[in-house]
């Protein structure tokens, strides 16, 4: 992921030192406060690699912002549970 042209963090199997299965169901995930120009714009990239024959963005992406640490298990909560929402509303 890049912010501003710069990489901000990594999520693949060397980065996280998990295999290719464990990593593709992991979200994507970094701290990126540092990076980030308060009250301008930021261009936000994902670079992806097809090494495993599956590549591109294939589900719904979710920038969570938090003035606090999270943990993958807690990040993946949040977006389940923002994910669910939007489908009741989307719901007929």
């Amino acid at each position: 992921m890049y912010i501003d042209g710069e990489v901000a963090f990594e999520h693949t199997t060397q980065s996280t030192g998990m295999g290719v299965n464990a990593v593709w169901d992991l979200p994507l995930a970094g701290p990126v406060n540092e990076l980030l120009r308060v009250n301008q714009s930021n261009l936000i990239a994902v670079r992806v690699h097809n090494k495993a024959g599956r590549s591109g963005i294939t589900r719904p992406v979710y920038l969570l912002a938090s003035n606090k640490a999270l943990t993958v298990s807690q990040m993946t909560s949040l977006v389940k549970a923002f994910h669910a929402r939007a489908e009741d509303v989307a719901a007929p």
